[in-house]
């Protein structure tokens, strides 16, 4: 019904103009209700004097000459009415929860509208206020003044008259035209019972003219003759009180809010606007020359979301999967691949977000308990603070607990908390992403290596108190846990002795656990003793010192013989360089391998290997060789 003003709002394309029918819920008089509310404080000679059934505008007019001219006592009058506090302010705070309003006139005198945007407001009462227009804020024009400058409040006809001159016509005015010729306006509080209601109404037509864009009127059961009146103005009439309005209107900004920011319908300053008022934080990543979003967290507590889509039928096995869980089956979680879903729509804290293409959906469900625990182990060793999820199924109950990247997932049947003794159960380890720094996967696989070894497990739990349970060791996860405990405590010992700092792991080749092994047995013991068959082979002249030289090899049996290179070298690992040096490449036990070859004088090259196929490899960050033993 109301589709088209609906998406001109949320477009922001709107100018809203505001009469005193929105104030009325507040406490405060309509046009015609203060006519009559100023009458009544007149005196018993001037209420004969004065007619109670004139407008507003007459009826303040011929005080103020009965006063002769002076203002005062009808100020007076006016602030007692308008300075009392205000009751329920909807309207305005409605507004306010609506970032795609950045224009607002106003001709009321009340502060309702600043009191409900504070300081995100621009108030514009007189031209002397819009030198002071910050974009950012929302504008709030009061064309008719207020108490701030109560001399300047627009009331008799005079004060029309002045106002609208043509020959002598405000700044505030101007600008005013130039912000209704640009947008569309919805006029609200206003049911024309006023006849210069009818004349501002007839002003901003004549003003605009042909530059105008569309206009609204808000009020409910007008009658037929006050319609025709706004339509002869170009005024559209909508039939609906201001509450109704704003109920679909809020709903339908909800609904779309996520297709208008993909479609740069808004903007992302009014997208995070708008979503911070159900309580939604988004992440939006800059893609070329646009925003897109990237992920949406709830702020609140306690989020409320629905998920509506189809699955294909050919995806039978995510069918399975999404009963298992619905009926408290299983609590793994099912991951679908856009082609296996249709028509996906979320709806988190009443605002809903579209599948997009490439989207995926992970569906799992939610635990009927989370809260902290405290473990100890058989060994001695504590986990303070343990974030604990417990799921329950038909037969099980099911906790998760999640250390860093690991999720550890223990299955156990119901009866166990009334027989400690018959512990019976499942654990599954899971990783949620890959390795971190090796300082976060420590306390990781201690945990699990600690669960594996220890055969017992306390836990303290903040309402069931101490639970004590004895447990099976497991071979297999012992060694899955080992295997990382070395890795990583490997890594921190490379660090201390390299100087550097590894950032986060990602993942572990078989590259990188041999590179690892040779650098942290380079940091803990100096050297590095490899096995090969590979030695030295140098091409010689003078015979004589050759054959000398073999017979001192042979003599000593437990000499050494080092080579040493001539490049710098350095190794990469896990995205970090190590410096390591001139590599020093000393044989251990070596020998002549080809001598019968040199004592026959068959060949000019002397190839030298160890007996026990033995390199120690060190380095230095110069160019001289260590100690060499014979």
């Amino acid at each position: 019904m109301f589709d088209s003003i609906f998406e001109l709002i949320r477009k922001g394309e709107v100018v809203i103009f505001c009469g005193a029918g929105t104030s009325i819920s507040a406490g405060y008089p309509s046009g015609a209700q203060l006519a009559k509310a100023i009458h009544s404080n007149f005196s018993d000679e001037e209420k004969k004097l004065i007619a109670d059934n004139l407008t507003l505008a007459e009826l303040s007019e011929q005080y103020v000459n009965l006063k002769l001219g002076k203002r005062n006592a009808l100020n007076r009058i006016l602030k007692d009415i308008f300075e009392k506090t205000p009751g329920i302010e909807g309207i305005h705070h409605q507004l306010v929860q609506i970032p795609q309003i950045k224009t607002i006139i106003t001709t009321n005198y009340d502060d309702l509208f600043e009191r409900a945007y504070g300081n995100s407001a621009n108030v514009i009462r007189s031209s002397e206020d819009v030198a002071y227009l910050d974009s950012k804020k929302v504008e709030i024009f009061k064309i008719h003044g207020d108490f701030t400058k109560i001399d300047n409040i627009l009331i008799t006809r005079s004060d029309y008259t002045r106002f609208f001159d043509s020959s002598n016509e405000e700044l505030i005015w101007t600008l005013v035209k130039e912000r209704m010729a640009t947008k569309n306006v919805l006029f609200m509080g206003y049911n024309l019972e006023d006849i210069n209601i009818e004349s501002l109404f007839r002003k901003v037509s004549d003003s605009l003219g042909s530059h105008s864009r569309e206009c609204f009127l808000l009020s409910p059961n007008l009658d037929s003759l006050k319609v025709s009146t706004l339509t002869r103005q170009g005024i559209q009439y909508i039939n609906t009180t201001a509450e109704l309005f704003f109920v679909g209107l809020v709903e339908n900004i909800k609904n779309n809010i996520t297709e208008d920011f993909k479609n740069q319908m808004v903007d992302a300053d009014t997208f995070r606007k708008v979503l911070k008022n159900y309580d939604l934080s988004p992440t939006l990543n800059a893609v070329e020359d646009k925003f897109i979003l990237g992920s949406v967290d709830p702020t609140n507590a306690n989020p409320t979301g629905e998920i509506t889509f189809n699955i294909d039928p050919k995806n039978s096995w995510a069918i399975e999967k999404l009963l298992n869980i619905f009926n408290q089956d299983d609590i793994a979680e099912v991951k679908l691949e856009q082609d296996a879903f249709l028509n996906c729509t979320l709806t988190l804290n009443g605002v809903k977000f579209h599948s997009e293409e490439g989207d995926k959906f992970v569906l799992m469900p939610a635990p009927f308990l989370s809260e902290s625990i405290d473990i100890t182990f058989g060994n001695g060793n504590e986990y303070p603070e343990m974030p604990v999820e417990v799921f329950k199924t038909k037969e099980h109950i099911i906790f998760v607990l999640k250390l860093n990247t690991l999720s550890f997932q223990i299955k156990i049947k119901p009866e166990i908390f009334s027989d400690p003794s018959g512990l019976n159960f499942k654990l599954s380890v899971r990783r949620d992403s890959g390795y971190k720094k090796a300082g976060e996967e420590i306390p990781s696989y201690s945990f699990l290596f600690d669960f594996a070894t220890t055969g017992k497990i306390d836990i303290f739990h903040p309402g069931f108190g101490k639970l004590s349970y004895g447990m099976m060791l497991t071979e297999t996860l012992e060694k899955e846990a080992e295997k990382h405990l070395f890795y990583f405590k490997a890594i921190k010992s490379v660090e201390k002795y390299f100087g550097v700092r590894f950032g986060e792991i990602k993942k572990i080749t078989q590259d990188d656990y041999n590179v690892l092994l040779n650098m942290y047995t380079l940091a803990t013991e100096g050297e590095i003793i490899n096995v090969s068959k590979e030695g030295f082979a140098f091409s010689y002249t003078d015979y004589q010192k050759v054959l000398l030289f073999i017979e001192q090899l042979k003599s000593k049996k437990d000499s050494n013989l080092c080579n040493q290179s001539d490049t710098f070298e350095s190794v990469g690992l896990h995205g970090v360089k190590l410096a390591l040096g001139y590599r020093n490449t000393q044989l251990l036990q070596p020998y002549v391998e080809n001598e019968q070859d040199i004592l026959d004088q068959k060949t000019n090259t002397i190839l030298i290997k160890s007996r026990s196929n033995s390199q120690r490899i060190t380095f230095n960050k110069d160019k001289t060789l260590p100690d060499q033993t014979g």
